[in-house]
Order: structure tokens, then C-alpha cells, then sequence
């Protein structure tokens, strides 16, 4: 829901609702990182991002939920830990976990990283995914087509 919220424009209204909850799932905390940053509020980025990125001691003590390495994952690209290459090729490789796919696309639009936002927004053509729009929307949002090229420079959105 919260994806498709986004995709509408609604990001300061995620982000007040998500400072307003102290029970953030790994998910929900990487999407108030991203928007923190996007709107310049770095304190907010910052402390996310990290408390994502400690969730490198789950992942290397015990067996944890595809979200959590999804998340550790993306935060470590929001913090510029590893390249979106790194990052990325696993996200795709999920199977059924569109969503997955959805995060990455905003949370990439949100760093205001064009080329890794579109390839993640493209990734959601599948038909009956029930993300064809929210990636169709993306793209419109980055102001390119299905086919086009975004510029490899940061964008402000």
C-alpha cells in the first residue's frame, strides 16, 4: 500500500505517518530513510540507514526473512556501502516478490539515482504482478518511457 502511495505522490504523507510508529519493520524503516533523505533530513537517513545496516549481525548469526536481507541489502546501497550492480542482481532474481523489486525502484528514486530507479521500475512489466502501473508511473515520474535512457547524473526529484 504504502508503494502504491508513493507512486501517487503522497511521499510526505508516508513519512509523517511513518515518524509518528516506534514498531518500523526492517522495511518500513529503509522507505522513512529514503524519504528522510530525499527531503534533505539526513539525521533521520542516517540513523535508518544504519539501524538496516546492523542487521548484518542477524543475517551473518541466523536464518532470517527475505525481507531483512532485502533491506540490509538497499541500506547498504543508501549509505554508499555497496554498488547498486551488488545490490540489485539478487533483488531480480526473486521470484513472485515483485515487491521487492517495487522498494528498490523507490527507495533508488528516492537517493535520486535515475539509471538504478528505472532499471528497478522497468523490472515491473510483468503482467499480473499487480506493479505494472506503479512501475509504469515511476518511469513517467523520471520522465522516461519504457524504452528510454535516464541520464547517469543524480536527479533531484
Amino acid at each position: 500500500d504504502i508503494l502504491c502511495m508513493f507512486g501517487l505522490g503522497a511521499r510526505d504523507a508516508i513519512l509523517r505517518w511513518l515518524e509518528a510508529r516506534s514498531d518500523l519493520s526492517p522495511a518500513l524503516r529503509l522507505v522513512r530513510g529514503a524519504l528522510a533523505r530525499h527531503q534533505g533530513r539526513e539525521d533521520i537517513a542516517q540513523r535508518d540507514f544504519q539501524a538496516c545496516f546492523q542487521m548484518m549481525d542477524i543475517l551473518e548469526t541466523e536464518r532470517t526473512s527475505t525481507e531483512t536481507t532485502v533491506t540490509a541489502r538497499l541500506a547498504f546501497f543508501a549509505l554508499d556501502y555497496l554498488p547498486w550492480e551488488v545490490v540489485w542482481q539478487p533483488i531480480q532474481r526473486l521470484v513472485g516478490e515483485e515487491c521487492y523489486r517495487a522498494l528498490a525502484a523507490m527507495v533508488a528514486e528516492c537517493l535520486g539515482r535515475p539509471v538504478e530507479s528505472a532499471e528497478a521500475y522497468r523490472s515491473l512489466g510483468q503482467i499480473g504482478s499487480g506493479f505494472v502501473a506503479l512501475g509504469q508511473r515511476g518511469l513517467q515520474r523520471l520522465g522516461l518511457g519504457e524504452e528510454d535512457t535516464p541520464p547517469s547524473e543524480p536527479l533531484n526529484l
